[in-house]
């Protein structure tokens, strides 16, 4: 319990000192949402109700 109490405050402490990376995981997030949430509703097809006719 020990060891993964050390290594959560590693990380912790890391991210509380991070200067980039906060702006650099905002980017990565809104990549990550405009490729699977708008993308989505333009280039796949709703498969389920073609199944159900």
């Amino acid at each position: 319990m020990n060891l993964l109490r050390r290594i959560f405050y590693f990380y912790l402490d890391g991210f509380r000192q991070m200067t980039w990376g906060r702006q650099l995981w905002i980017i990565i997030l809104i990549k990550l949402f405009v490729m699977f949430a708008i993308l989505r509703l333009f280039f796949f097809q709703p498969v389920a109700p073609t199944i159900a006719q």
